[in-house]
């Protein structure tokens, strides 16, 4: 099932991004599936869109666990796809961990090789967030590549890019505030369920489906760790979510 699927993606990263990486690894081990099963172009959007989600964290908890050399193939093969598929932000997130996985591997020439990449992709796409979800890692690495660059004299556009990124990790206490683990549309969802409307109501105020409505539902149950929307209303109130 599609959703369980993606839910179990959810609660993957989550555990990640809390440091908690043998209880993500048990939580990947458990559900029984393997990045295999993914290796297939699909032109069906839903099924790329799973793909790419499941890539990214399967391969996050690889580098995560210290197997470099499992998860480079992986995301070599997978950001190829992602090129010929035209997905700009599925490949600039695998750069963004080629780049990561290097570095961890001591491999200076390839980190610079693929954070490159990225810096070109970021500055078609204006796509930041790929870059938050990582700033703790890239932090270092930005700064490693902008004394690089500073020591060889060169005059070059991604560094300004550089910069600029490092200002919004600078700016930004995203990985410290737990509202902001939620999408733009879940807190469009958290505010209609403020209200006490239905998901049927909710479907109508937002324009989606009730299924939409009801996976942002459960993905928001997950991320505020409750089990109802009466309990999910309480805890955004208390977070000044609502």
């Amino acid at each position: 099932d599609r959703l369980a699927r993606l839910l179990t993606f959810l609660r993957i990263d989550l555990l990640l991004r809390a440091q908690s990486i043998p209880e993500a690894r048990a939580e990947l081990d458990q559900s029984g599936i393997s990045i295999e099963d993914y290796k297939s172009s699909s032109k069906n959007q839903s099924a790329w869109r799973e793909r790419d989600t499941a890539v990214h964290v399967i391969t996050r908890l690889l580098i995560k666990e210290g197997h470099y050399r499992q998860a480079l193939p992986l995301l070599d093969h997978f950001s190829k796809q992602a090129r010929t598929d035209g997905h700009v932000r599925a490949r600039m997130k695998y750069k963004i961990l080629q780049a990561i996985a290097h570095h961890k591997n001591n491999d200076t020439a390839q980190q610079w090789v693929h954070l490159d990449a990225a810096l070109d992709l970021y500055a078609r796409s204006r796509f930041v967030r790929s870059f938050l979800d990582e700033q703790e890692e890239l932090k270092s690495i930005f700064k490693d590549y902008l004394n690089t660059v500073e020591e060889a004299g060169q005059e070059r556009l991604n560094a300004q890019h550089v910069k600029s990124i490092l200002k919004q990790f600078n700016q930004s206490s995203y990985q410290n505030q737990p509202e902001q683990l939620l999408s733009q549309r879940e807190e469009e969802v958290l505010q209609q369920l403020g209200h006490g409307y239905s998901n049927k109501i909710i479907a109508r105020k937002i324009d989606v489906s009730e299924s939409t409505v009801r996976f942002h539902l459960r993905n928001i149950f997950v991320k505020l760790h409750v089990k109802s929307r009466l309990q999910a209303v309480a805890v955004a109130r208390q977070k000044n979510l609502i």
